[in-house]
C-alpha cells in the first residue's frame, strides 16, 4: 500500500490531490477498523432519560467495574480489547445483559427501559444469537428454558453464548445444577478441541476459538471441584485478613454453625442474601459465624455497604474479584455462592437460596441446642 505522501505525488491538481488523499484516508481507516483493538457499543432506550449502567468483563478485557452514563436515552461506550470478550451490563433495576464484543466491531442496543427483556442487540452473530434466544426464552417456563439452553449448547457448542447460558442457568442460579453444567461444558470442550486441532493442521488460528476454549478449560475443573465439595466433607484449611485487618481462619469457626458467602455491591441478589444473613446473625448471635467474600474491584463499596447495612461480621475484599485466593480455595465461582457448615466444620449444604439458607441454619442451631441440653 502506498503512503499518503506518495499518493499526493501521483495527483496533479489541488482538488484531485485533496480528493485522492480523502479517499485514501477513508480506505485506510476502514481497512484498519477490524484490527484497531477497540470495540464500541451504542445504545438507545425509550423511557430512560438519565441513568448509569455498570459493566464488567468475564474475561481479561478490563480490570474491575466500569460505568456507562446514559444521557437523553442514549449512550456510547468504547473500550480497547485484544481478544473477543463477554461483557456484562448491569442495568439500574439490577438485571444483567451480556454483550459479546470483538475487537474492531460496533454493537448497537435498542430497547425500552420498561421492557428490557425485549431489547435487541446487533452487530455480531453472537449478539444476534443471544437476542433470538432471549426473546424465545421470554415465552417459556423455567423448566422449559433449561431444556432450551441444553438444546442451544448442543447446537452451538463453539459459541460464547453457550458458555454464558451455562453460567447463568446452571451455575449462577440457586440451587446450582453442576452436573448438567459439567456435561454441557464437556460437550463444548470436545468441539472446541476439535476446532483447534483442525486449525492447527491448517496452520491457522482463530482468536474467538482460542479465547473460548481457554475459558471452558479453566471453568470445567473448577465446577468439577465444586461438585466434589459434597455433604460431610471438611472445609479446606485457609487463613486470610478481613477488611479491618483481622485474621480469619478455620479456628474462627470452631464449634459454631458457619456460613461462607460471596457477594458484590453491584449484584442485587447477593446483597439480599447478605441482609438475610444479618437477620440470622441478630437472631442467633455468637452461635452463628459468618464470613463474606466481596468480589468488588476495591474495598470502598464493600466497606460502605457493610457499614450502611450494619453487616457486623468478617468481610474479605482483596480487589482481585474472581481471582480472590479464598474463592479458589473454597471452589466458590458465582456471585451468590455459599457454603453452610455444621459445628464440626463439615459441609452441610452449598449454594442455597435465601429461604433454604434460613431453614438449614435454624435446623442446625436447634439441633445443636438440643445436644447441649442433653449433655447438661
Amino acid at each position: 500500500m502506498k503512503s499518503c505522501n506518495n499518493l499526493k505525488k501521483m495527483i496533479s491538481t489541488p482538488i484531485a490531490q485533496a480528493m485522492g488523499c480523502f479517499v485514501f484516508c477513508i480506505f485506510f481507516l476502514c481497512s484498519c477498523s477490524e484490527n484497531d483493538g477497540r470495540f464500541r457499543i451504542t445504545g438507545q432506550f425509550k423511557h430512560l432519560n438519565q441513568a448509569q449502567f455498570y459493566v464488567y468483563s468475564e474475561g481479561a478485557a478490563m480490570n474491575g467495574i466500569d460505568t456507562i452514563k446514559v444521557q437523553s436515552g442514549r449512550f456510547t461506550y468504547e473500550k480497547e480489547v485484544r481478544t473477543p470478550q463477554t461483557m456484562i451490563l448491569i442495568f439500574p433495576n439490577f438485571t444483567e445483559q451480556p454483550v459479546f464484543v470483538v475487537p474492531g466491531k460496533e454493537i448497537t442496543m435498542v430497547g425500552d427501559a420498561s421492557h428490557l427483556k425485549e431489547m435487541e442487540i446487533k452487530g455480531t452473530e453472537e449478539n444476534e444469537l443471544m437476542t433470538a434466544f432471549r426473546l424465545h426464552a421470554n415465552t417459556l417456563t423455567p423448566p422449559e428454558t433449561n431444556e432450551a439452553v441444553k438444546r442451544f449448547v448442543n447446537e452451538h457448542p463453539t459459541s460464547p453464548v453457550s458458555l454464558y447460558l451455562i453460567r447463568k442457568y446452571f451455575i449462577n442460579t440457586l440451587p446450582s445444577d453442576y452436573a448438567t453444567a459439567i456435561l454441557l461444558l464437556k460437550k463444548m470442550k470436545g468441539e472446541l478441541d476439535a476446532c483447534r486441532k483442525q486449525l492447527a493442521s491448517e496452520k491457522k488460528e482463530d482468536l474467538s476459538v482460542t479465547t473460548l476454549s481457554t475459558a471452558v478449560n479453566e471453568l470445567l475443573p473448577k465446577i468439577t471441584g465444586l461438585k466434589s465439595l459434597a455433604k460431610g466433607t471438611l472445609l479446606p484449611s485457609f487463613g486470610v485478613k478481613d477488611i479491618n485487618g483481622n485474621r480469619v481462619n478455620n479456628v474462627s469457626m470452631t464449634n459454631k454453625v458457619s456460613i461462607i458467602s460471596v457477594w458484590a455491591s453491584w449484584y442485587y441478589s447477593s446483597e439480599q442474601v447478605q441482609r438475610k444473613l444479618r437477620y440470622l446473625k441478630r437472631e442467633y448471635g455468637d452461635r452463628l459465624y459468618l464470613l463474606s467474600v466481596c468480589i468488588d474491584a476495591n474495598d470502598k463499596e464493600c466497606r460502605r455497604f457493610a457499614a450502611t447495612d450494619t453487616l457486623k461480621w468478617a468481610h474479605v475484599c482483596t480487589g482481585e474479584m474472581w481471582e480472590t485466593p479464598l474463592l479458589q480455595i473454597m471452589g466458590l465461582q458465582t456471585v451468590t455462592s455459599n457454603i453452610v457448615l455444621d459445628s464440626n466444620g463439615k459441609v452441610v449444604a452449598t449454594n442455597l437460596n435465601e429461604k433454604n439458607l434460613e431453614g438449614t441454619v435454624k435446623r442446625l442451631l436447634e439441633t445443636n441446642k438440643d445436644k447441649n441440653t442433653v449433655k447438661k
